[in-house]
């Protein structure tokens, strides 16, 4: 079954040397023009949650919005440069199967809309894509040319290289309830981010899926 589905490790520091500051209402975050809603990041973090769910069902919220709006950052950016260097993402690497979808379904059950924890995995299975795309650019390897793992990572780290320094000159901004800085840093507490944009939660009144810790 599908779990941990967590914002790439390779890639999410790159995207918190990103800018802070104002942003427009309702915006979680906005890419070089392109505004990410904060009820999107606000639903995808329930599935972050979902995904990343330990023993003890805990997650950390404020980690699971930060996730959440980092995966739709680097999606954007990814994009823009699968665009601009004409790279074509076949559709299996980038969606999941039937059978995943059924997993994702049995996963979500009743308190999660599946098609918000699908689309929370095949963004990250698209960003995986084009870092692979791109890193295969940059190493003159070909992921499905090779078996070895050392140069599996090597193709992925030299792709994600090539997003983080896009994400690093890119025009990125965040609501400042994300409290990032711009050398990456947290800047004092959560900011709320554990609770849904608006009024505070009591977190005994959310579905399970949703109590992150």
């Amino acid at each position: 079954m599908i779990r941990h589905v967590r914002t790439l490790g390779l890639l999410v520091p790159a995207l918190l040397l990103a800018g802070c500051g104002g942003i427009s209402p309702g915006a979680a975050a906005v890419v070089e023009g392109q505004r990410i809603a904060m009820s999107d990041v606000d639903d995808a973090a329930v599935a972050v949650c979902l995904l990343n769910a330990g023993p003890d069902g805990a997650v950390d919220g404020a980690d699971a919005r930060r996730q959440a709006v980092s995966t739709y950052v680097l999606l954007e950016v990814a994009r823009n440069l699968a665009a601009e260097q004409d790279l074509r993402i076949a559709a299996n690497d980038r969606q999941v199967t039937a059978e995943q979808r059924r997993e994702l379904a049995e996963l979500a059950g009743d308190d999660v809309e599946v098609e918000v924890v699908v689309e929370v995995v095949e963004a990250n299975r698209e960003i995986l894509a084009i870092a692979d795309a791109l890193g295969a650019r940059e190493t003159g390897l070909r992921p499905g040319d090779t078996t070895d793992p050392e140069q599996i990572d090597q193709i992925r780290q030299a792709g994600s290289a090539v997003i983080s320094d896009a994400v690093a000159a890119a025009d990125v901004e965040f609501d400042p309830r994300f409290n990032l800085d711009t050398g990456g840093a947290l800047v004092g507490p959560s900011g709320g981010l554990a609770a849904a944009s608006g009024d505070p939660v009591d977190p005994a009144a959310l579905p399970a899926t949703q109590r992150c810790a």
